[in-house]
């Protein structure tokens, strides 16, 4: 049975979303049917209850929108918009949290409800908690995907303002260069923040890292009973998850513990042929390689600008035979050696 939604699959339940952007390009003079031409999607549709559209037709709406409303404070807009009222029952369980701890394990649960086009994973140090957030369904343009990363960073610090956590305890970092619009970023985000370097922006996550000492400390409005109350109110049947979501978790899985997969094996494991999963990955915008390249080098990253890990410790970690070849691996994901990019990153941080 299939656990994962595709590209093309009518899957993702943003009617909320896709309203409240309707509206806003109204506010701007922009007419509904200017926004939605291509997508097949029409105003009436927008009352039909739980209406389901596939990423393809949101990826066209967000084309839509960068062409006809470029102003840039708009993914900033409807991220501190989202939360709680658009995120319906959700979001009043979110709202009544009791800590950092808890509202992680609802988002876990609820991702396809809350932002099902980026998936989250989390990771420790002795003095700091990171979310790493990568896309779930496909790749796209790089110009969407800064504006996604975007909306959902406003809606972040939308949740952090009114749950009152201290916005000074967290640090953005964005997986690309530092775009022409900073100033956006200046207005919206009253929290620390910086931007990767050419070199990793190919492969890297959002991350979001604060206090370890944060996450269980007692928020604002927190009423355990409240977001029982409301979870209950949201469906219980299980949800699938992006079509990369899927892949990178199942690879991730295999690779810990084999330490090398075939493409031929993860076709064989998913009841397809090698040429099926290929066609698949690449009308998804990726590959076998770089699904492999991309979490390798994501972790090899983390180990090493955050964790402090040395080659040797890293290379073990990817279960690499040797560090020439972890160095060799490194350098032409990112151009450099292990020691010259962590020089680099510490000249951005």
């Amino acid at each position: 049975m299939k656990t994962y939604f595709e590209h093309g699959d009518k899957a993702i339940n943003a009617q909320l979303l896709v309203i409240l952007l309707v509206e806003l390009a109204k506010q701007r003079g922009v007419q509904a049917d200017k926004l939605l031409k291509g997508t097949k999607l029409f105003q009436q549709d927008l009352a039909k209850p739980q209406l389901r559209i596939s990423h393809q037709q949101f990826v066209k709406l967000i084309s839509n929108t960068l062409k006809y409303l470029p102003q840039a404070d708009i993914p900033f807009l409807l991220g501190s918009r989202l939360f709680p009222m658009y995120l319906g029952a959700i979001g009043q369980a979110l709202k009544h949290t009791r800590n950092i701890e808890s509202m992680i394990r609802v988002v876990t649960c609820k991702q396809l409800a809350i932002f099902p086009f980026m998936f989250m994973r989390s990771a420790a140090t002795k003095q700091h908690k990171y979310l790493l957030f990568n896309q779930a369904i496909s790749n796209e343009s790089r110009e969407y995907q800064r504006f996604m990363t975007e909306m959902l960073v406003s809606l972040l610090v939308s949740i952090a303002k009114q749950k009152d956590i201290p916005v000074s305890r967290i640090e953005f970092k964005f997986p690309y260069e530092k775009p022409n619009h900073i100033e956006q970023y200046q207005a919206y985000l009253p929290v620390a923040y910086r931007f990767s370097n050419a070199a990793e922006s190919s492969f890297s996550s959002l991350q979001v890292k604060f206090d370890l000492g944060l996450v269980k400390t007692e928020l604002a409005d927190s009423n355990p009973v409240l977001t029982a109350h409301y979870l209950k109110q949201t469906t219980r049947e299980k949800q699938n998850v992006g079509f990369l979501q899927f892949m990178m978790q199942r690879l991730s899985e295999q690779l810990t513990n084999r330490g090398d997969v075939s493409l031929e094996w993860l076709a064989e494991q998913l009841g397809y042929s090698a040429a099926t999963l290929k066609r698949k990955l690449a009308s998804h915008g990726t590959s076998y390689q770089q699904l492999i390249d991309s979490m390798r080098q994501q972790t090899a990253v983390f180990l090493l600008t955050e964790q402090g890990f040395n080659n040797e410790k890293i290379a073990h970690e990817l279960k690499f035979s040797d560090i020439t070849n972890f160095r060799r691996s490194f350098k032409r994901w990112t151009g450099m050696t292990p020691s010259h990019f962590l020089e680099m990153a510490s000249r951005t941080s």
